[in-house]
């Protein structure tokens, strides 16, 4: 190795070790979700573009997208599809989950007055093994607790999230098995043609995508 590729690991070493506990990073990323949650932005205006892209900003640097997208098919379907395939899938994937957190962040807008007050994490356990991490959580809200783990991978930049557990429900087991049934039922463009369905009905405010604790 020369000694311009020592200095590059040297400094990417020197990054990760600085880089925060998966616990402190996740905890930034809900400071920033509560902050949305708490900032006024009405649909189809300067003030809401700019909510929306600072949403979208949120969840593009929270969510580790390549292992979200292949984990959510398996290894095995992943392996199978052609590039544009994996690029058509992951980019639609990619939507629905942007809308759905967009819709929760808004509908946590449209209830401050209920919440405010009403809800209090209780941190767990913490595992990190090299590049992998889990995190364990309670959220106390209204008179019962909802169990979450965060499934984080560290990358060049941070951690990221990849899969959560909402009382044991995985995010990305269950698209798993709803994609899979889906692809027996019709095929390939028959999931596809779903997905893009689903996405209209989200946007428009008439349903949701990501898995919760009430299904």
């Amino acid at each position: 190795m020369n000694d311009d590729g020592a200095v590059s690991v040297a400094a990417l070493s020197l990054l990760l070790a600085a880089a925060p506990a998966p616990k402190d990073w996740v905890e930034d990323r809900i400071e920033e979700a509560r902050a949305l949650a708490n900032r006024p932005a009405k649909s189809g205006t300067e003030a809401g573009e700019a909510w929306r892209a600072d949403a979208d900003g949120l969840i593009q640097q929270a969510i580790d997208w390549d292992r979200m997208v292949s984990a959510s098919l398996g290894r095995r379907r992943w392996s199978e599809l052609s590039e544009p395939q994996k690029k058509a899938f992951g980019k639609l994937l990619r939507s629905l989950i942007e809308a759905s957190y967009r819709s929760k962040l808004r509908l946590a807008l449209e209830k401050k007055e209920e919440r405010e007050g009403d809800l209090r994490i209780e941190w767990l356990e913490e595992s990190v093994e090299e590049d992998e991490a889990e995190l364990e959580a309670l959220v106390h809200t209204r008179g019962r607790s909802i169990g979450l783990v965060f499934h984080l991978v560290r990358t060049p930049e941070a951690w990221k999230m990849w899969d959560l557990e909402t009382n044991g429900m995985s995010t990305v087991r269950t698209y798993k098995s709803e994609f899979r049934e889906q692809i027996r039922n019709g095929g390939w463009e028959g999931l596809m043609g779903r997905l893009r369905a689903k996405l209209e009905e989200v946007e428009s405010g008439k349903g949701e995508f990501i898995p919760s604790a009430d299904r």
